[in-house]
């Protein structure tokens, strides 16, 4: 079990910074502010945006990712977050099985695996609890899939964190909040044997890109339409860079 690192102000603080500048203002269109938890309280009373930030920061003190960096980004990305989409969590390893090696290169390691829970939804009044599942509606496909497995991915060596980890998760953050009904960071994880640290992601199931294109069923439109809106996307996100 992880020991919880003591708390450090000045890290924490740089920390909340550091997800204001590089994940929330940069993407902020024309003069958009976001709000206080104060000032969205006043704005919009009892309502699931603070409300939820408020249940994950109740929460905070039960895990820990024994990375102070990688708990305060996971903990700003909660507090600000505006939809599901956005929520990124701590991950225990023993929440994957049947993980497999699926690529290897200078951009890192991935794995596909399994995963034992599904994808927080809303809170749950009844339960008092997070309500979670494994499906979601896709408003491009116009329809509910299914999603069983993750992608884990890796930087470095396994004894130390990459800061091509944190980099890259601030980049698909950014992306989340350029676009966000198509997240594809879901937190982070560590394998407690090797002491790697890994990215949670979105796994495509039929594979990358190409093999999407090659294996759609809704026609050249679908097709385009994918590619129209990748492209939108990655436009607005570079000029950002």
């Amino acid at each position: 079990m992880e020991t919880k690192e003591k708390p450090n102000h000045t890290i924490e603080e740089i920390a909340r910074q550091d997800y204001i500048d590089n994940v929330l203002i940069k993407l902020a269109p024309n003069n958009l502010r976001y709000l206080t938890k104060a000032e969205r309280f006043l704005e919009y009373g009892i309502c699931p945006e603070p409300c939820n930030a408020i249940r994950f920061q109740r929460a905070f003190s039960t895990w820990t990712s024994g990375n102070l960096e990688i708990d305060f980004f996971i903990q700003n990305a909660q507090i600000h977050a505006t939809n599901r989409w956005l929520v990124l969590e701590w991950y225990p390893w023993e929440t994957f099985f049947e993980i497999e090696k699926i690529g290897e290169g200078d951009y890192g390691t991935v794995f596909r695996a399994k995963t034992r829970i599904g994808e927080i939804c809303r809170w749950d009044y009844q339960t008092n609890a997070w309500r979670r599942s494994f499906k979601f509606f896709s408003k491009n496909d116009g329809k509910y899939i299914y999603k069983e497995h993750v992608a884990l991915k890796t930087f470095g060596h396994p004894t130390s964190l990459s800061t091509d980890l944190l980099k890259e998760a601030k980049k698909l953050q950014r992306w989340a909040y350029q676009n966000s009904d198509w997240a594809t960071l879901y937190g982070f994880t560590k394998n407690e044997i090797t002491g790697q640290y890994f990215l949670v992601l979105w796994y495509f199931e039929n594979g990358d890109l190409h093999k999407q294109l090659q294996q759609g069923t809704g026609g050249w439109r679908e097709k385009l339409n994918i590619i129209r809106r990748i492209a939108f996307i990655w436009i607005r996100f570079i000029r950002q860079e």
